[in-house]
């Protein structure tokens, strides 16, 4: 039973994933344009994705029902969305290839994000990437060595040369977006040469969403016990309890460094239980049990999550933690033991309420749905949620794993932003 519960929530997560990875495929047409190579820009509507194809394909249409024509960076100067996104067709020395870079800043030294490394690019001389430099040596007593060179410092030095007073700034620079247009502003006050455009400006670099939630979740609870001491756990079947759950929701973002990747932070309340009753022999002794274990958490989750599109209707799919802070945490066991099959029982009562842990980790995965309003948004998730142990180690000889615990929770969760 437990190994057919087990399969089907692995299909049920398979589902969950693919099938908004399998949507993730489609484009989302945006007006924009593209520059070709004699400098003639065309005007029309340009997939707006944000995921590894935009820096290898821009994919093109004359009118919002007209064909799609595909360009590679060879074929293009640029393309990008009015305000917004712009990409430049680069060559990129250390791939040997020609891909579309985003420009961030466009002045007397321009500013490129590639994959999530930044370059920059000065007449004279050329584009550079901007990294750290890790270096390792032996010291005299043989223990290895590990340090950061800050190379991207050197570089920017070397660009920005023509300004001395911007040598103080650049050793305090970090490789962040934010950093670094901050400095490329700041060196074109030192050493005007060009005005400074700065794409996706109108973007705000913070942006918070506040929800409310309330959904089902439905929890299976399972032991494993290598010890004698816990073998009515090894032989217990709690299946699983349906309850409701509820809490708030609070999304943050930043539309300036990803439109569609954001941090989701949750928290809810539960209180559930699970019952069973079960036999088993051991060395011709036969022990009865009943068992009743009441639970209720604060949970709270951190999830990253990341959306697809931009239509009405957005799929979203998002993996993080989660943590379970119980407060009533309960066990009550009633066992019966009999020497003979016709013997009067021995009732010993073994309730515990500390055998089950005050804080529980697990991992949770989900894909759901963004419906979005004029001035707000509703979403609906589908989750599966692996919690590891619940039980307190404290309780348990943990050396010898003598006693494993793990829940499996599915959960529908419906939820309102302001």
């Amino acid at each position: 039973m437990k190994r057919t519960y087990t399969l089907l929530m692995a299909c049920l997560f398979m589902v969950m994933v693919l099938y908004p990875l399998s949507i993730q495929a489609q484009s989302d047409f945006k007006p924009g344009f593209v520059v070709l190579i004699s400098g003639d820009t065309l005007s029309g509507w340009v997939d707006y994705r944000s995921n590894m194809l935009s820096t290898k394909v821009c994919k093109f249409k004359s009118a919002e029902a007209a064909a799609v024509v595909s360009y590679s960076p060879q074929d293009v100067m640029a393309y990008g969305f009015p305000n917004d996104r712009y990409y430049a067709s680069k060559y990129v020395q250390e791939d040997s290839a020609t891909v579309f870079m985003e420009e961030l800043v466009r002045s007397k030294i321009n500013l490129y994000t590639l994959n999530g490394a930044f370059y920059v690019e000065k007449e004279g001389l050329g584009i550079e990437e901007l990294v750290h430099e890790f270096r390792e040596y032996y010291s005299e007593d043989g223990v290895l060595h590990r340090t950061r060179a800050n190379k991207h410092i050197a570089t920017l030095n070397k660009y920005m040369n023509d300004c001395i007073p911007m040598i103080e700034k650049i050793e305090r620079v970090s490789l962040t977006q934010s950093s670094l247009i901050r400095l490329i502003k700041e060196y074109n006050e030192c050493s005007p040469g060009a005005p400074v455009v700065v794409f996706k400006e109108s973007k705000p670099w913070f942006a918070a969403e506040l929800g409310v939630a309330v959904g089902v979740s439905h929890t299976s609870l399972s032991f494993s016990a290598k010890d004698e001491s816990y073998l009515h756990l090894e032989h217990s079947d709690f299946g699983a309890t349906t309850y409701p759950v509820g809490g708030l929701l609070l999304n943050l973002r930043s539309p300036r460094v990803s439109e569609y990747t954001s941090l989701q932070l949750e928290t809810h309340y539960f209180k559930t239980g699970f019952e069973d009753q079960n036999s088993y022999d051991w060395f011709g002794t036969l022990y009865e049990n009943e068992m009743e274990i009441s639970m209720s958490a604060v949970k709270l989750n951190l999830a990253v999550r990341h959306e697809f599109n931009s239509k009405t209707l957005q799929p979203y799919a998002n993996a993080g933690i989660a943590l379970n802070f119980f407060q009533d945490r309960e066990i009550k066991h009633m066992q019966y033991v009999r020497r003979t099959a016709e013997s009067t029982p021995e009732v010993r009562n073994k309730d515990d309420k500390e055998f089950i842990t005050n804080r529980q980790t697990g991992i949770i995965a989900g894909a759901g749905f963004l419906y979005n309003l004029r001035k707000s948004k509703m979403s609906a998730e589908i989750r599966y949620e692996y919690g590891l142990d619940v039980h307190n180690f404290e309780r348990v000889n943990s050396l010898n794993s003598s006693l494993t615990s793990t829940t499996g929770t599915v959960s529908f969760i419906t939820g309102y932003y302001f």
